[in-house]
């Protein structure tokens, strides 16, 4: 099951091909990136976004969730195979399995999922989530417009990945922040710093300045 103290950024991107199936018995749900929304999609809004819709059209249970590791596990009370194709296959690390209750895939790019991160001064922050009227899930109504605070606390080889991950040279990056099977919302990374750690000795921490999109 899902791991509520793991949570991330999942980078959101345009130019999304391909699909991600999930199959019971003779029964298909399949999500296509490139038209959800305006196309513009992360591995997290995209694996949520199949869940929500299994769970609407072939019932039973469904969750989808990150690990500390990088990859993503899509689970079910039922059992079904799972399939991506082309860049959703390559951007979720969820490619072709078998029949299964759970299937977890390789390290998706363009994930964070550090040590320990904090949104607001408050870790995992979890909060109902607006859903427009095509079923995507949308920010929690709760935040608005206005500047918010992350931390990332880990060891220095991974804070520096993460740092070059979350701003990248020459612009400012949209990513999907997300706790065990939730989306927390989606917000553009407009300032970030990077110093030692003042609360676990040995590693560093990476201070986030936020602004949430709609």
């Amino acid at each position: 099951m899902a791991d509520a103290h793991i949570s991330g950024f999942a980078k959101v991107q345009a130019g999304w091909t391909g699909t991600l199936t999930a199959t019971v018995g003779a029964a298909s749900v399949a999500v296509t990136p490139a038209s959800m929304r305006d196309g513009y999609e992360s591995a997290a809004s995209v694996v949520l976004r199949l869940v929500r819709d299994c769970t609407e059209q072939l019932g039973g249970t469904w969750a989808a969730y990150p690990n500390a590791n990088g990859t993503i596990t899509v689970e079910s009370s039922l059992s079904f195979s799972l399939a991506g194709t082309s860049l959703t296959a390559t951007r979720t690390g969820l490619a072709t399995y078998s029949a299964a209750y759970t299937h977890t895939g390789t390290a998706h790019p363009n994930g964070v999922y550090p040590s320990a991160l904090s949104f607001d001064g408050q870790p995992n922050t979890r909060r109902a989530a607006r859903v427009s009227s095509d079923g995507s899930v949308g920010l929690p109504s709760i935040w608005d417009a206005t500047g918010h605070a992350a931390n990332i606390v880990d060891t220095w080889a991974s804070v520096r990945s993460a740092e070059a991950s979350l701003l990248p040279e020459g612009g400012l990056l949209t990513a999907d922040l997300w706790c065990s099977d939730f989306m927390c919302g989606r917000f553009v990374i407009t300032g970030l710093s990077v110093s030692p750690s003042t609360r676990d000795m040995g590693h560093w921490s990476i201070d986030l300045t936020l602004k949430a999109t709609a």
